[in-house]
């Protein structure tokens, strides 16, 4: 059976294979976030995610002919996109080097270590534990979309499906609980 979404999914396709614009302003606004995440996620770099992202929406519009409404749109936009940045990694793939190899003054190579330095590590921790700890004094109902739109990365359509309640209601809510979340890490902030 499908879903409201994947139904409103192929009309919106069609109307974008009629060179409706606002069709695909739409489809855009509605995947874009998730498709920047999964890029984001598969090279970690904010730059070429962004670029890697909108190639593959580009590449999606070129190809909406190929676009089989038996299935699931954004499985089909989510997947261009996890082959693109495979793609791309393939061919930015860092040569192998061997470690016996030598510099042009004759001493051995050095490879940079990567790892993150202890010092970050635990700011990271420490200011995941502030924040973590700030979402969990918002109320229950602040607490709920912050954590659904930012955590879990959900649309304002999809906080809005899920908690049946209307798109506005939840942009409002979610604006009202980022400003909360702000003095709670400002005030936080000041008693350190």
């Amino acid at each position: 059976m499908a879903t409201s979404t994947h139904q409103e999914d192929i009309l919106l396709v069609r109307r974008c294979k009629k060179g409706d614009q606002r069709a695909y302003t739409y489809l855009l606004r509605k995947y874009q976030q998730g498709v920047y995440n999964l890029c984001y996620r598969l090279v970690s770099n904010t730059e070429t995610a962004q670029d890697l992202a909108q190639e593959s929406f580009v590449k999606v519009f070129n190809a909406l002919d190929q676009y089989d409404p038996k299935y699931r749109f954004a499985s089909w936009l989510y997947r261009v996109a996890k082959n693109h940045c495979y793609d791309y990694l393939r061919k930015v793939k860092l040569s192998q080097i061997s470690l016996d190899e030598e510099n042009k003054d004759g001493r051995p190579l050095q490879i940079p270590d990567f790892k993150p330095i202890p010092d970050q590590e635990l700011y990271r921790q420490e200011r995941a534990r502030i924040i973590n700890e700030a979402i969990n004094k918002l109320p229950v109902d602040s607490r709920t979309v912050i954590v659904l739109r930012h955590l879990h990365d959900k649309s304002y359509e999809d906080i809005a499906r899920i908690l049946k309640e209307p798109v506005g209601t939840i942009k409002a809510r979610i604006h009202r609980a980022r400003k909360k979340l702000g003095e709670l890490l400002n005030a936080d902030l000041l008693n350190r």
